[in-house]
C-alpha cells in the first residue's frame, strides 16, 4: 500500500487574525486621507461654482456698461432701505428711467432681474457691519467700480469680486458740439 503524505495547506486562525488586524490598520490610516480629499474636492467645487456665477454676472454687467454712454446715465443712486430686511441700493439710473445695479436685494440690468443659476448662491446686498456687500460706485467721471459679493449658503462660503469698468466718455464731445 502506498501511503501518500498529504500536504494540507491553508490559513490558520492566527494567520487570518493577523491579516484582519493589518488590513484594519491600513484602513484606519487611509480613511482620514480619503475624507480630507473629499472635503477639499467639495471646497474647490463650491469655489468654482461661485467664480462661474461671478463670471456670468460680471460679463453681463461689462457688456452693458461698456456700451453705455456717459450722457445716457442720469445719476448714480445710493440709498439704504431700513425695514425688517435692510438693503443697500446702488444703481445707475439711465435717461430712459431704467436701472442697472443692485436694487431691493436683486441685481437689475435695464430693470430685468439677473438671476443666479445655482439655487444655493445668493448675491449679498444686505448691509452687515461684519461683511462687505454688493455695490456699484463711481470712482471718477466715466469709471465705475463693481463690487459683487456672492455667498454659497450650503457651504457658508463668501467671495468678493471687485472690478472697474469704463463707460463711453462722450460728455466732452457733447460739450464741444454745443
Amino acid at each position: 500500500m502506498n501511503k501518500r503524505i498529504r500536504q494540507e495547506s491553508g490559513l490558520t486562525l492566527v494567520e487570518l487574525l493577523a491579516v484582519i488586524v493589518l488590513l484594519s490598520l491600513v484602513f484606519l490610516l487611509i480613511t482620514p486621507i480619503i475624507i480630507k480629499a473629499m472635503d477639499n474636492y467639495e471646497s474647490i467645487k463650491a469655489d468654482t461654482v461661485l467664480r462661474d456665477e461671478a463670471d456670468l454676472i460680471l460679463a453681463s454687467i461689462y457688456r452693458t456698461l461698456y456700451t453705455t454712454k456717459e450722457t445716457d446715465i442720469r445719476e448714480l443712486k445710493f440709498k439704504n432701505k431700513i425695514n425688517d430686511d435692510v438693503f443697500s441700493d446702488s444703481y445707475l439710473l439711465l435717461k430712459n428711467d431704467t436701472k442697472i445695479g443692485f436694487v431691493d436685494g436683486k441685481f437689475l440690468l435695464y430693470d430685468q432681474v439677473v438671476k443666479v443659476s445655482d439655487k444655493n448662491i445668493k448675491i449679498v446686498t444686505a448691509i452687515d457691519d461684519e461683511q462687505d456687500y454688493s455695490k456699484l460706485e463711481k470712482i471718477e467721471e466715466g469709471v465705475y467700480r463693481i463690487t459683487l459679493v456672492l455667498k454659497n449658503e450650503r457651504k457658508n462660503m463668501i467671495q468678493i469680486f471687485e472690478n472697474d469698468i469704463v463707460t463711453i466718455k462722450d460728455k466732452k464731445n457733447m460739450e464741444g458740439n454745443k
